[in-house]
């Protein structure tokens, strides 16, 4: 389970506006979707400024997030202050029950999106102790 939070959402919206912030995260659906698709994952849903999103394993919603990032880096770059976008994310893994095709409820679930929007800060991916434990040999990747 993959839940990514756009960092400033609140922020933003009152120095800019919601119609500047929608757009902002209309062009970083266009950065998540692909990167989800790509490495196995599949998004659920959309809310305001998160995504949740469900993958095989935990390392692949890891792998997504660093292609996420670099894609994000490359795409700011370009663009002025105001328009520049960071996201933080929480990865747990576990057993879940879906309702739908939409929604989830677990225990992972709830810890990974209390990682992802309250805990994480802009630029970093928080993991639950089940989905770090699931990476015995996390091989490119190093936790603090």
């Amino acid at each position: 389970m993959l839940i990514m939070d756009a960092a400033g959402f609140s922020r933003t919206v009152k120095s800019v506006g919601i119609v500047h912030v929608l757009a902002l995260l209309e062009r970083l659906e266009r950065i998540v979707r692909p990167q989800v698709e790509a490495h196995g994952g599949r998004i659920l849903r959309r809310e305001a400024d998160n995504v949740f999103a469900v993958f095989p394993h935990p390392r692949d919603a890891v792998a997504c997030m660093v292609q996420v990032f670099e894609e994000l880096r490359a795409v700011n770059e370009a663009l002025p202050q105001a328009e520049e976008m960071s996201v933080s994310a929480g990865i747990g893994f576990g057993t879940l029950l879906a309702i739908g095709d939409d929604d989830v409820y677990g225990e992972e679930m709830n810890l990974a999106s209390k990682l992802g929007e309250d805990l994480a800060r802009a630029g970093e991916v928080l993991l639950t102790p089940a989905a770090q434990a699931a990476l015995p040999d996390p091989g490119p990747f190093t936790f603090e």
